[in-house]
């Protein structure tokens, strides 16, 4: 208990410096593994993967158009993801209060 409370104190501070020194809340704390406590000031971060139903509080998911890094035979074998698929991916994401990044 006492390294999440220290975990929610450096949240507190990197959130309470943002408001301090910019006038607004700009900052944001990502985390892959969370409890209930640690999602009310940390977004949840989905490494290629979605949530299966809507959730309460925002989360995000980071995934990209084919593999991690850029990789010309994987283009010339069609085997990036379609339109469709990505369009597909951002409905469900956003329907379900998820923040999706794509590389």
């Amino acid at each position: 208990m006492a390294d999440q409370r220290c975990g929610l104190k450096i949240a507190a501070h990197l959130y309470n410096r943002s408001v301090a020194t910019r006038g607004k809340l700009d900052v944001v704390i990502n985390g892959k593994v969370l409890d209930e406590l640690q999602r009310k000031c940390t977004v949840l971060q989905i490494e290629r993967g979605q949530c299966n139903q809507l959730e309460p509080l925002i989360w995000q998911t980071n995934t990209c158009l084919g593999n991690w890094r850029y990789q010309r035979s994987l283009f010339e074998q069609d085997g990036y993801k379609s339109a469709k698929t990505v369009i597909q991916t951002l409905a469900d994401v956003v329907s379900k209060n998820g923040n999706p990044l794509m590389t």
